[in-house]
């Protein structure tokens, strides 16, 4: 049976689509998660996971900034995901948020959730 996932969307009231993150957001700024919800989830989803990366850091493959699964699929607010669910190791191997920090003078990057 394919997966549908036409309908899922994951969504901020901290930043819009293809918009800008604040400060707080970033990892040498306060590092603050930001609060992101979820909706249209296809049915018979067992588990959700979510990953934020940034495919333009000057690595092979990126930098994955966060990793978080085990995700109940009726999960609407996924705000305190940190604390709720499991965390996985990040690009630099900590289980935690790791807030966008480009390297200077690396221009823009784009961060995936």
């Amino acid at each position: 049976m394919p997966l549908n996932i036409k309908d899922l969307k994951i969504t901020s009231a901290d930043f819009q689509p293809l918009g800008r993150l604040r400060d707080e957001h970033a990892g040498d700024k306060g590092n603050v998660v930001p609060r992101l919800s979820i909706s249209g989830v296809p049915a018979g989803t067992k588990e959700l996971a979510l990953i934020c990366h940034d495919p333009d850091a000057p690595l092979a493959n990126g930098f994955t900034h966060w990793v978080v699964y085990g995700i109940d699929p009726s999960t609407t607010d996924l705000s305190d995901a940190q604390e709720k669910f499991r965390v996985g190791p990040n690009g630099a191997g900590d289980k935690q948020y790791y807030g966008p920090q480009p390297p200077a003078g690396h221009g823009e990057h784009h961060y995936y959730f």
